[in-house]
């Protein structure tokens, strides 16, 4: 059944809503984590490889989120089908180059607290791939209709500006895409459990390992659980409410990331001596592989 006016409202509305939530979760979020990160970050060593994907990250999604704000609340008369349609491709582009940058931050994360196992390195990689061809194909076969307004709202006479329609085949297909993302959350979520208990067992009072346990079950899940809602908006909403957490999902995923390397960064500062020594000396006899936290510091530096 076509959209009446007043669904295409409601969906407009709906939008509004989603872009100003996230916005503002994102920019109080930055605020109130800053100080942290000029402690943890600016102070400390800025120019490794961890480092400069965390000011990625952080800068990226604050800077890159202005676009979508100018284009959601600025007059919509002003803009072009064709400066839509870039902004479409922007945002797209966007999301896969935060994506991108979180995984990786995933693998090294997964690196570190698995010792440098090179094997384990390969998988994470591979999986990384195929995330990124996953999604390649899935943008391919959905493209055609990127700024086109598929509920024919200037009929209906509602100015929706940017805002983006999808089909409902362009919905599965970018369904699929966030699958890809979703499988791989979930093999960084399993792994870094699984590493984690094995760490608790032997390394407990470390408050390093207490972090990683908390942030492995917390953030993790958090980035999950938001991204698992997006594909099933994805697949079941209509019109303008298909990509409705899209951009809400990007910024969740890259907020639990940035607490996650501040705590990391936190927990090595405040870590007593007595217990890095400890872990120096003792050996950890009964377990298959020694387990020592100078291995950890991978992560933070």
């Amino acid at each position: 059944m076509p959209a009446t006016a007043s669904d295409v409202q409601i969906q407009l509305n709906w939008n509004n809503y989603a872009v100003l939530v996230t916005s503002v979760i994102l920019y109080y979020d930055f605020l109130l984590t800053f100080r942290d990160e000029v402690e943890y970050f600016w102070k400390r060593s800025r120019n490794t490889l961890v480092a400069i994907l965390f000011f990625m990250n952080r800068y990226l999604v604050l800077l890159g989120n202005i676009p979508t704000l100018v284009f959601r609340f600025w007059s919509h008369s002003s803009f072009s089908h064709t400066s839509c349609q870039a902004k479409e491709f922007y945002n797209q582009f966007f999301l896969a180059i935060i994506q991108l940058i979180i995984s990786v931050l995933f693998v090294i994360r997964i690196f570190a607290i698995y010792e440098r196992n090179k094997k384990l390195l390969a998988v994470m990689i591979c999986a990384i791939i195929a995330m990124v061809m996953n999604g390649a194909i899935q943008w391919l076969r959905s493209k055609d209709t990127i700024g086109v307004d598929t509920t024919d709202s200037s009929t209906l006479g509602i100015d929706v500006g940017c805002l983006q329609s999808y089909t409902s085949s362009q919905g599965i297909h970018l369904a699929y895409m966030w699958l890809g993302i979703v499988i791989v959350d979930l093999l960084v979520f399993s792994l870094t459990i699984y590493r984690t208990i094995q760490m608790h067992r032997f390394l407990q009072g470390s408050n390093l390992v207490t972090v990683l346990m908390r942030d492995g079950a917390l953030y993790f899940g958090i980035i999950t659980l938001t991204n698992c809602a997006n594909i099933v908006v994805f697949v079941v909403a209509k019109g303008f409410m298909t990509p409705l957490l899209s951009s809400f999902a990007n910024v969740i995923a890259s907020i639990m990331m940035t607490h996650l390397m501040l705590n990391l960064r936190a927990a090595s500062q405040d870590m007593d001596l007595n217990q890095v020594t400890t872990v120096e000396i003792i050996p950890i006899r009964f377990a298959p592989h020694q387990i020592s936290l100078p291995e950890m510091s991978f992560m933070e530096s």
